[in-house]
């Protein structure tokens, strides 16, 4: 086998620009947290590929990320991470 390469920036998560319409709504996580799905989603169709087509083990995947979304939305938005009670209600976010 050929070594080979294959590179996958996603930008979707730092300021949800667009949802797939399949996605939005998904989550409790409102447009944020659809768009963490949606590339949940792709980043597991990806590691199917990679296991269908036999590379499993001979495959490294790497996982990074960079500053986030400050340039576009402004240090106040920082830390995404929303919290929920058991009842589904939106208590705030933490702050990262």
């Amino acid at each position: 086998r050929q070594p080979w390469f294959f590179f996958m920036s996603y930008f979707h998560v730092h300021t949800p620009l667009f949802t797939n319409r399949t996605n939005r709504g998904r989550s409790r996580g409102g447009q944020f947290g659809d768009n963490v799905e949606e590339m949940d989603d792709s980043v597991g169709r990806i590691i199917d590929t990679v296991d269908q087509l036999g590379f499993t083990n001979d495959t490294l995947i790497f996982f990074t990320s960079d500053n986030g979304p400050y340039q576009e939305e402004g240090w106040e938005f920082s830390g995404r991470t929303n919290l929920y009670n058991a009842a589904g209600e939106h208590l705030g976010r933490m702050k990262g």
